[in-house]
């Protein structure tokens, strides 16, 4: 299953990819996994929330 995520993202297989290529790899695996951009959009951003909130707590105590 991970040389389909790597296709994915990489289909030319070039080791890089743009912003594009990244979303739209994305996208696949999400539809792959049976999952919609709109869950996954959702989840990053809680997930970014935490580790912000993470770091702040992080700061604090120092």
């Amino acid at each position: 299953q991970l040389s389909r995520i790597t296709k994915a993202l990489d289909p030319k297989n070039t080791g890089f990819i743009n912003f594009k290529q990244f979303c739209h790899g994305i996208a696949q695996i999400s539809s792959l996994q049976g999952v919609s951009l709109k869950d996954v959009a959702s989840d990053l951003t809680r997930l970014s929330r935490e580790n912000s909130l993470a770091e702040d707590s992080d700061q604090r105590s120092l």
